[in-house]
Formats: C-alpha cells, structure tokens, sequence
C-alpha cells in the first residue's frame, strides 16, 4: 500500500525518531495545503467518497 499512503510513521520508536518523523509531518500537511497533492488525489479519489453533510434536501 505505499502507493496509497502519504506518510507512514511506523517506524518511529524512539524519541529522536518521532522528532524526526513529527518535523517530516509538518513539512508534509505544509506542502498539501500548499497545493501538493496528496497520494489519493493523484490517484483521482477522494473527491465524493467522504460528504461530512449533504448538499440537497434530506427527508
């Protein structure tokens, strides 16, 4: 599934590795709302898969 994840920070076990891994998340979520598209987008999902509310009329 790399293909499909964006950031992965399984591996971080310690605490120097979670800084490091913590600062690579940053720069990552800076990038996106950037413009960078994320891994989904480039694959061409997630543009109706997840509507927090609908935009017609609900009965």
């Amino acid at each position: 599934m790399r293909g499909d994840i964006d950031f992965d920070a399984g591996p971080a076990m310690s605490h120097a590795d979670q800084l490091t891994y913590g600062t690579a998340l940053f720069e990552a979520l800076v990038d996106m709302a950037s413009g960078t598209e994320s891994k989904s987008e480039a694959l061409g999902f997630g543009t109706v898969e997840i509507v927090p509310w609908r935009m017609e009329a609900v009965l």
